[in-house]
């Protein structure tokens, strides 16, 4: 709505920091196709140091590093731009300590992980024996394809060491596809 006052935050690639700057909604438009709006954005704060690198801005540096993190993945620089940032918003932090299992074979398969930090491995028991299919770190995907088939997990995920994950339900990877 206009006048809602914003916090924008920008990152600057040249010199890898952020930037925050007070505004506020100006104006809004919904757009021809009726699918979404434009708005006009009005900075609130002068920028009386043009260029000055004392105006960075550093709250909160952990969540600006996991979103330059997962905007480094694999699974993010394919994805259309538009839906970066959808994804991005669906996405909880979850810890999982070494030696607990993330999935087990024939679960249902209703949500996935983007790996942060730590390393898991995957495996099937194929009649008694347990056969270890690979092993996954920072980066990587697991249990995607159990949020895009609806079909049970086909293999049990274990964490090899404390983990921090990024989970995304397979209701919310529906409403982003």
């Amino acid at each position: 709505d206009a006048d809602t006052e914003l916090n924008i935050t920008l990152y600057n690639k040249e010199t890898k920091k952020w930037r925050s700057r007070l505004a506020r909604v100006a104006w809004t438009r919904r757009t021809a196709d009726k699918k979404g709006y434009l708005t006009g954005i009005e900075y609130l704060q002068q920028d009386d140091k043009a260029g000055a690198e004392d105006d960075d801005y550093s709250p909160s540096e952990i969540v600006f590093a996991d979103v330059e993190f997962l905007l480094d993945t694999k699974i993010l620089k394919y994805l259309p731009k538009h839906a970066v940032w959808p994804l991005l918003n669906c996405l909880i932090a979850v810890d999982i300590k070494s030696g607990e299992k993330l999935m087990s074979q024939g679960e249902k398969g209703d949500f996935m992980f983007i790996i942060h930090e730590g390393n898991c491995v995957v495996t099937i028991d194929k009649d008694g024996s347990l056969i270890t299919l690979s092993r996954l770190g920072p980066g990587d995907v697991v249990g995607e394809m159990g949020v895009v088939t609806g079909e049970p997990r086909t293999a049990d995920v274990e964490a090899e060491s404390d983990m921090k994950l990024w989970k995304m339900s397979k209701k919310q990877f529906e409403m982003v596809a």
